[in-house]
């Protein structure tokens, strides 16, 4: 976006980043996704444990997954 909004400034105007927090962000979006899938999968464990059936924990996981 940065290219984008330098055309639309004055010429005599210049910008220059001075840090670069997109490594920072994407790595702790990444990481919440990460353990978001292991605290999927391992709630899915333990009701399967509870329930011992596997239609049930399908369908369990398939609305907690789904809420609408």
């Amino acid at each position: 976006m940065l290219p984008r909004v330098a055309l639309t400034l004055p010429p005599a105007l210049r910008i220059q980043p001075l840090a670069d927090q997109a490594i920072f962000v994407r790595a702790a979006i990444s990481g919440v996704i990460r353990e978001a899938l292991i605290a999927a999968c391992l709630t899915a464990v333990m009701i399967l444990l509870f329930l011992g059936s596997w239609r049930s924990t399908l369908i369990i996981a398939i609305s907690i997954r789904c809420p609408s």
